[in-house]
């Protein structure tokens, strides 16, 4: 799971080479199978213990979040913050990130 410091919201076309990660004072972070918990419902969901950066630097806006498989860093999945982007000013400074993902029982056609 990477954190991106540019302003891009992603679409379908979007890939791990369109976004820009933070610079110093920050690592990506891995989401652990043990991790994620289903959610019954219409439609389920699949949730993700927390996952928190702590920052020792600033490192200015981030704009959101993206998962890249560990084999290979493909794109899975990106989402942006959805009412503003977090201003890393300070060391300390922290953002806190429950990932969710909505499961379908349906195949959707992708173009």
């Amino acid at each position: 799971m990477r954190l991106y410091a540019n302003g891009v919201s992603p679409d379908r076309t979007s890939t791990e080479a369109s976004f820009v990660e933070p610079g110093e004072g920050y690592t990506p972070k891995s989401l652990t199978p043990n991790g994620w918990m289903v959610i019954a419902g219409t439609p389920s969901q699949a949730e993700h213990q927390l996952v928190t950066w702590e920052f020792d630097r600033a490192l200015g806006h981030i704009y959101g979040y993206y998962v890249t498989r560990e084999n290979g860093g493909e794109l899975m999945w990106a989402e942006r913050f959805e009412k503003q982007a977090f201003n890393i000013k300070t060391a300390g400074d922290k953002i806190q990130i429950t990932p969710r993902l909505t499961l379908r029982n349906k195949v959707e056609n992708v173009e």
